[in-house]
């Protein structure tokens, strides 16, 4: 078997990672870091009551770019949308409202969508690493449902796209493919069970686990806090900015 051809999402992925001096061959450890601190685009990551709406790209006028994700979503979800986002932005795509279908369902026709989702895929599973950690854990030449499901837990994404990255770094054929996502499909949850251990660990898995939504962006976080420490706001609105507020009350009840 032979890798499927870079996708000129792949390659963009590929491109971006040396332009921020990432490692190459390496997913983003932190990729709401990444974003946010090398990249310098604002995420929100809020509950939206719509399980439809994975995330939305907006633009200013002035070209700054804003990214809101969906907290409905599961953390595997939130960070593909992160990355699909980031793709839009790399490659000059228009703004917009991302259904969960086009993401996660395979059906976008779109080409700005599917080129978002192979850059996605090759800056979240990167094929050489891939590639690498079954060499490092002996298991190139027998990948089985465990398999998969062990490097989906480590590398943050979901069973399916980890069969389907798979196949494009032709480690395994389409038939192989097709028998290990119906295998996953049927009994996910015991495997992600058996392999919790190897859960791969961001911000986005904490923030998911503490609830604590909305996060805001970092740079709202610092300007609140600077308002707030020469008087500019008081304690009660620098706690609605922040999305606090409600969380402490609460804790009063």
């Amino acid at each position: 078997m032979s890798a499927a051809p870079l996708h000129p999402g792949e390659r963009l992925a590929r491109t971006t990672l040396r332009r921020y001096d990432l490692p190459a061959g390496q997913p983003p450890a932190d990729l709401l870091e990444t974003i946010e601190e090398k990249v310098g685009v604002p995420v929100l990551i809020d509950r939206f009551n719509d399980g439809e709406i994975a995330g939305v790209l907006l633009r200013r006028a002035d070209g700054e770019n804003f990214i809101a994700v969906n907290a409905d979503q599961l953390p595997v979800r939130q960070r593909f949308t992160l990355a699909h986002e980031w793709g839009h932005i790399e490659a000059g795509h228009t703004p917009r409202v991302e259904l969960a279908a086009d993401l996660f369902g395979g059906r976008s026709k779109d080409p700005q969508e599917i080129e978002a989702n192979y850059f996605a895929a090759e800056l979240l599973a990167p094929r050489d690493a891939l590639v690498s950690w079954l060499t490092e854990h002996e298991h190139i030449a027998d990948v089985n449902a465990d398999t998969i499901a062990q490097m989906a837990m480590h590398f943050g994404i979901a069973f399916p796209t980890t069969c389907y990255r798979l196949e494009r770094a032709g480690v395994i054929d389409n038939t192989r493919k097709e028998e290990l996502v119906r295998t996953l499909g049927a009994q996910g949850r015991t495997f992600a069970q058996r392999f919790e251990g190897s859960r791969h660990i961001d911000a986005l898995e904490e923030i998911a686990d503490q609830g604590s939504y909305p996060r805001v962006p970092q740079i709202t976080d610092r300007y609140a806090s600077d308002a707030l420490k020469v008087n500019l706001i008081d304690q009660e609105e620098y706690e609605e900015i922040m999305g606090t507020r409600d969380r402490l009350d609460a804790w009063l009840t």
